[in-house]
């Protein structure tokens, strides 16, 4: 996510259900053969949705995941 590259994950799984927002800043997929193929197919065909995607998972990394932000998020905590 902070080289602005959309994230591909299997679903279910801790990864989607803490970090992916599927379409939105990664990809969430079935652990399915078939499904993998025909949804990776049509991510590689879509350069602007690829950026898109890059683009949103390096803000939601910067935002949430930064060492900069973890950082005040434990100082907040140890504050209370």
């Amino acid at each position: 996510m902070s080289y602005y590259k959309p994230i591909i994950v299997t679903k279910p799984s801790t990864l989607f259900e803490m970090y992916i927002k599927d379409g939105i800043n990664g990809f969430a997929m079935k652990k399915d053969e078939k499904d993998f193929v025909e949804k990776l197919i049509n991510i590689l065909q879509d350069e602007n949705k690829q950026k898109e995607i890059g683009i949103n998972a390096r803000k939601d990394f910067e935002e949430n995941y930064s060492r900069y932000n973890m950082g005040k998020r434990i100082g907040k905590q140890i504050k209370i």
